[in-house]
């Protein structure tokens, strides 16, 4: 998976308020919380990834398509 293009965390609702007018503070907590999500997404797909093709986590359709929803999320943050 490719660096992402966005500007690495952390970052701050703060940060966010000041950097965006207008901004609510719910939409600056969200905001700043992205590049954690982004994270925490990558990991836990790559952990998921993992143990299907380890054997150890059989794998649905259900839980696959989920994969591939992760997978469509971190692209899109990606900017592919």
């Amino acid at each position: 998976m490719s660096a992402p293009k966005f500007t690495p965390g952390p970052w701050s609702a703060e940060e966010m308020k000041r950097s965006i007018p207008g901004v609510s503070d719910e939409h600056a907590n969200f905001i700043a919380a992205a590049p954690d999500m982004y994270e925490a997404l990558r990991d836990l797909k790559r952990e998921i990834q993992f143990l299907v093709e380890d054997g150890t986590l059989p794998i649905s359709a259900l839980s696959n398509a989920k994969v591939i929803a992760a997978e469509m999320a971190l692209a899109k943050a990606e900017g592919k």
